[in-house]
């Protein structure tokens, strides 16, 4: 089954993602710190594939919406904010 699903996102195979993206981490969360993941965003090579990337990896574990909800809303709003005022500016 995983082969065929290879096959199938072949097409996509380095394909970089070009919409602007907010990612947003707990330090201490598990997917963090397994596999490389730290690394990889750290490295700069998390960029390479999404150039429009903003990132922010802040206290916490994997729920960070509840865990840390007032810094987490403030690092959405503060994302969002950017495209408002860029859009009234327009």
């Amino acid at each position: 089954m995983w082969e065929t699903n290879w096959r199938l996102l072949a097409p996509w195979n380095e394909a970089k993602i070009t919409v602007p993206v907010k990612f947003i981490a707990g330090d201490k969360d598990i997917g963090v710190q397994s596999f490389g993941v730290e690394k990889y965003i750290k490295s700069g090579e998390f960029k390479s594939t999404v150039p429009d990337l903003e990132v922010a990896v802040i206290e916490g574990h994997h729920f960070l919406q509840q865990e840390q909800a007032e810094r987490v809303n403030s690092e959405i709003i503060s994302y969002l904010v950017r495209f408002t005022s860029q859009e009234a500016s327009s």
